[in-house]
């Protein structure tokens, strides 16, 4: 992944190759500390943690090299609801960024020797299976804010990221929570809304076949 870093600790990354997404947020505390960027390694950013005032790492004694994972700036992920909706939303950049390297370099994988340098760029994507298992897992993380949201009676948030589902069974899942918590309304809502994506789905088989 590109990734830049500007004067005020913020790290930015290319994800998808098209768009830039605010990875870090140097805050001066232990939480957020401004760190002196390396590299970055399976979207953790590897760097010196600058003491404050500090623009650059010592030279001696030698600093220690950390691990600093990214964190979304502008989302507060100090409570559960908010950390759940961070990890959401970073999971879903991280998926489109895998899909779009995959896109990019699964010719090279297929087809270059592992000596090739073109190799390499591809040598750690992700296959297609591995892309489903991720996929699977953002459904399952949206399911779960979904219930926490039906059980504490907030029913349009959790209509509304229903509607970021895109698989028919996670859906499903959320018109049984809706039954079993008594949502009446929003059990409602739920069945049109797996209406429409039956039929957007049979649609979709019946060009296959």
């Amino acid at each position: 992944m590109i990734v830049t870093q500007d004067s005020r600790g913020l790290i930015r990354g290319l994800f998808g190759f098209k768009q830039w997404w605010p990875l870090y947020e140097a805050e001066d505390s232990k939480r957020s500390p401004n760190i002196w960027l390396i590299g970055i390694h399976e979207y953790n950013f590897i760097g010196v943690v600058l003491e404050r005032g500090e623009n650059e790492p010592a030279v001696h004694p030698k600093p220690s090299v950390r691990t600093v994972k990214i964190r979304l700036p502008y989302i507060r992920d100090d409570e559960e609801e908010t950390s759940k909706q961070s990890e959401i939303i970073k999971k879903q950049a991280i998926l489109e960024h895998e899909k779009a390297r995959n896109q990019a370099w699964i010719y090279n994988k297929i087809t270059r020797e592992k000596s090739d340098n073109l190799y390499a760029y591809s040598a750690n994507i992700l296959d297609r299976t591995r892309l489903l298992h991720m996929d699977e897992s953002i459904e399952k993380n949206i399911v779960d804010l979904f219930q926490d949201y039906v059980v504490n009676d907030e029913h349009e948030k959790a209509l509304l990221l229903a509607y970021t589902l895109k698989h028919v069974k996670s859906i499903n899942i959320c018109l049984f929570l809706c039954n079993q918590l008594k949502a009446t309304t929003l059990t409602e809502k739920i069945s049109d809304l797996l209406e429409v994506n039956l039929s957007v789905f049979l649609k979709i088989l019946s060009f296959v076949l």
